[in-house]
């Protein structure tokens, strides 16, 4: 019984991950085609920089498809990595990484860390990737809003909750949010919350 789930697991991935790179690819390929006819031509002009564009947006964003599942497939992994780690310090870093990104959108960050916030068992660069996918998440669905971290306590463990004004996620996107390749729009790859 739990082999025939694994198998059903591996082949419902396998058909998620190939629909969501033929698209890309797809898009690679016409735009490549008719850029490539165009340059035979002679005719380069306006259509073959915006396929040039077209090409290079989704090779980009293939790029970043290859790059979550590597990072998801690698934090599914490696749990042996683990050590203590200050959450508090892993917030600060991150956030002093990351503020300069939602300045761009006009985008004001808080952050709140509660006295005395325990140390905590994780992989410190984990927990932070984690943390930068909440906060992009955040910053591009709020413009000329608040981005808040807060880290507490809770019991023996520590909470960390990322909020925005943002538009929030629509009612019935949120059962969703975290399965694979599932966005609210056309940016992104729909691995950043999953991961």
């Amino acid at each position: 019984s739990m082999l025939e789930e694994l198998n059903h697991r591996r082949s419902t991935f396998y058909t998620e991950i190939s629909h969501e790179l033929k698209t890309p690819l797809a898009v690679i390929a016409a735009n490549a085609q008719l850029a490539a006819k165009n340059i035979r031509q002679g005719l380069t002009d306006e259509e073959t920089g915006v396929d040039l564009d077209a090409i290079s947006a989704k090779a980009k964003r293939l790029a970043q498809m290859v790059t979550g599942l590597v990072s998801l497939g690698r934090m599914q992994a490696d749990n042996a990595a683990h050590a203590v780690v200050s959450l508090e310090r892993i917030a600060q870093d991150t956030l002093r990484m990351y503020g300069a990104l939602t300045g761009k959108r006009g985008n004001a960050m808080v952050l709140s860390i509660e006295p005395g916030l325990p140390q905590v068992r994780g992989n410190a660069d984990q927990l932070s990737q984690v943390l930068i996918n909440l906060l992009q998440n955040a910053n591009q669905h709020t413009r000329d809003g608040q981005i808040a971290v807060d880290a507490r306590r809770e019991g023996s463990m520590a909470r960390v909750t990322v909020s925005d004004t943002g538009e929030g996620i629509p009612p019935g996107l949120l059962p969703q949010v975290f399965d694979r390749f599932v966005r609210g729009g056309e940016e992104g790859t729909g691995l950043g919350l999953p991961i």
